[in-house]
């Protein structure tokens, strides 16, 4: 019977069209770096493109440089960023942050499980959780509640 669980799942997996697992434009927010114009150029190519709602175009002001400090990071880019989810009401809605070109990629810091580098998008996954429930400690690894190791199933905030 063990060899027919994965014939099982892929039979369920085709029985649902593609547009019922897919990210749909109203859960996409772009984030434009006003002080990079290619990333105005950029929002606005790939929001038409995707059909993304205007009201779905965060901005930030920040340097457009590769790295960035944590103490940046926390007011030019997670703040802001917090904010306009929270005043629109999308902080359960959004479930895909787009950076554009021009957003810094890095926040410095010591490297290793207990430092606290790490990648600017890595640390805006955990930005649902900071509405929620406030800082998280930058130190270290973050346990990410949503990853169900094996599961094929769309993203899904009650998992």
């Amino acid at each position: 019977m063990r060899p027919l669980a994965p014939l099982a799942l892929l039979a369920t997996l085709l029985a649902v069209p593609a547009a019922a697992r897919a990210i749909t434009p109203d859960q996409v927010l772009i984030v434009v770096n006003d002080r990079a114009p290619i990333s105005e150029r950029i929002a606005e190519y790939y929001r038409g493109a995707r059909g993304i709602p205007k009201e779905h175009v965060a901005r930030i002001q920040t340097d457009p440089q590769e790295e960035i400090d944590r103490a940046a990071f926390k007011r030019e880019i997670e703040q802001p960023i917090g904010v306009y989810l929270m005043e629109r009401r999308l902080q359960d809605q959004i479930l895909v942050i787009v950076l554009t070109k021009g957003v810094p990629l890095k926040i410095r810091g010591p490297a290793g499980l207990a430092g606290k580098e790490a990648s600017v998008d890595s640390e805006l996954t955990l930005l649902y959780r900071v509405l929620l429930q406030g800082p998280i400690p930058p130190e270290g690894r973050v346990p990410n509640p949503y990853f169900q190791h094996g599961s094929p199933g769309p993203f899904s905030r009650t998992a």
